[in-house]
């Protein structure tokens, strides 16, 4: 499969199997809450193509892209490895809008997510070499509501990222509150 050989040549072992993980859980969500497992798993499995990158070969991709870089991205370069990660996907032959819009929101979740690309987002937060306090919860929920799981997986990333006092992207703000707003409403119904 040239894919896992280009994806192999782009990241380090440990990444390698972390994808691995990735794609196991995304089959298994995807069977789980009806929908298309191929699709799944094409966007698992590319996903973290550029994470390994370092921050100036994002940035110069980026930009050879088209992206547009404001201070945002600027500030965590490095969260850039979704997008940059989707154009190498379509560079590679991938040609389903919907598994690269997942490999490029994977990162942040996005306001306008998909199940696609919350599955994407979930199934990073829980794929089997993850370790962290409420992991195993997250598991469980994902299994049996998505939604929720996406919010909480949202949750858990800004509260990480303000327990470290680190840089948080205003899209997964606004993700989340999106997700939050999704969510009420359907409670709402």
């Amino acid at each position: 499969m040239e894919a896992v050989t280009f994806i192999q040549q782009q990241v380090k072992g440990e990444r390698w199997q972390h994808i691995e993980g990735v794609r196991q859980q995304a089959r298994r969500l995807a069977l789980i809450h009806g929908l298309e497992p191929e699709k799944a798993e094409q966007a698992a499995l590319w996903h973290d193509v550029a994470r390994d990158y370092p921050p100036e070969r994002l940035l110069e991709l980026a930009r050879q892209q088209g992206l547009e870089l404001d201070a945002d991205w600027l500030a965590v370069p490095m969260l850039l490895h979704g997008p940059v990660g989707a154009q190498l996907a379509a560079e590679q032959g991938v040609r389903d809008k919907e598994v690269l819009q997942a490999i490029a929101r994977h990162t942040l979740g996005h306001p306008e997510a998909t199940a696609l690309d919350k599955l994407l987002f979930v199934a990073d937060m829980i794929e089997p070499g993850r370790d962290y306090p409420g992991v195993e919860e997250l598991r469980l929920l994902a299994a049996r509501d998505l939604e929720g799981a996406y919010l909480a997986g949202l949750d858990h990333t800004l509260r990480y990222l303000l327990e470290r006092q680190q840089y948080i992207h205003p899209l997964a703000v606004r993700a989340r509150n999106a997700q939050l707003l999704r969510l009420k409403a359907r409670e709402v119904k």
